[in-house]
């Protein structure tokens, strides 16, 4: 990374390296400016529209007379109410994925996670430590949230 000096009237900050290497430094830059592109509200749109499916069905569940009928819109709605848990699962996959490439098992960025999400990702990768991240000693994590504020927490392997 090439940064002009201070005094200079140049803005152009210059990226060298092989072309994953740039691309990874341009999203980091991008990422840390907060101007990066987070489609986490796009790609979690199928279920969060999943799971007001799954409320309407509820609703006209529980107003429903007929014991059959409301069994059976119960029936309905547990079904879209899973099906909506399995997109969000996918969701998550595809946001971790878009966050994480060009990165090593050293790092993870959980930005656009839920906390439960981040946190069965992290034991994950923590479960297939191998032995380039055990000789480091750290694992750095980017959290995507104030409500889950680990300050950017380095988790020390033992």
């Amino acid at each position: 990374v090439v940064v002009p000096k201070r005094d200079s009237n140049s803005e152009d900050v210059i990226l060298k390296g092989p072309p994953d290497a740039v691309k990874h430094a341009q999203r980091r830059i991008l990422d840390i400016c907060g101007m990066s592109e987070d489609n986490s509200s796009q790609v979690r749109g199928k279920a969060q529209a999943l799971f007001d499916e799954a409320d309407k069905l509820f609703k006209a569940a529980k107003a429903e007379n007929s014991k059959q009928e409301k069994d059976r819109l119960y029936k309905l709605a547990h079904a879209k109410k899973a099906e909506a848990h399995e997109a969000n699962k996918e969701a998550a996959k595809q946001i971790f994925k878009a966050k994480n490439s060009g990165y090593g098992n050293d790092q993870m960025d959980l930005h656009g996670l839920q906390v439960k999400e981040a946190v069965e990702i992290v034991t994950q990768r923590l479960a297939l430590v191998d032995a380039d991240l055990r000789s480091k000693k750290l694992l750095s994590l980017t959290n995507g949230n104030d409500q889950m504020d680990l300050h950017g927490l380095q988790v020390c392997i033992v």
